[in-house]
């Protein structure tokens, strides 16, 4: 079962306690749900997607029951025991915490590819360098390349170079959650 969040519509102020959010939820491709909640502690809210849809709140339910059961095993591996003291609709809004964090954490993970060259050191610590120009291009790569081999700085692994997954890993080891 695949799960995507999509037009996404965050509210970072107004985010206290949970996140304050508006967005689609699909489910094999299909427009199912829509999510929100107003930031100030309380759990999310579910409604149906389609309007000329009369899913009354059971289905509702059982559809966030069915997501539940299938997802429970990666929230398992990720947070332990915790899991099986929480009922289906507090493990529903934590898959959906989880994966508007990674929506979050990709856009700024982007923005700072062309912005900055991210590197690791030989440590293992995530560095930048700041560009000559306004963005960064091939050229700037090979400018740090260059400065780094006069200095006789090491460098492990170039982000900018890399497919974005495995930048996305490398800066965020932790949020391992997956969207589908």
């Amino acid at each position: 079962m695949k799960i995507e969040l999509k037009k996404l519509q965050y509210s970072e102020f107004a985010s206290h306690e949970t996140h304050c959010f508006q967005a689609d939820i699909w489910v094999d491709g299909k427009k199912t749900l829509l999510a929100e909640n107003d930031g100030r502690g309380g759990p999310n809210y579910y409604a149906n997607a389609c309007p000329d849809s009369h899913r009354p709140n059971a289905e509702i339910l059982l559809l966030i029951d069915k997501i539940v059961a299938e997802k429970k095993g990666d929230l398992k591996s990720q947070y332990g025991h915790w899991v099986d003291e929480c009922d289906n609709s507090t493990l529903m809004d934590t898959l959906i915490s989880l994966m508007i964090e990674r929506k979050l954490n990709e856009k700024d993970l982007k923005k700072d590819l062309r912005k900055y060259i991210l590197f690791t050191n030989e440590a293992g610590e995530l560095m930048q360098a700041k560009p000559r120009t306004r963005k960064v291009t091939p050229e700037e790569i090979d400018l740090f390349f260059c400065h780094m081999a006069e200095n006789e700085e090491r460098y492990i692994t170039v982000l900018n170079e890399m497919p974005f997954e495995e930048a996305y890993e490398i800066v965020f080891p932790t949020v391992r959650m997956e969207a589908e």
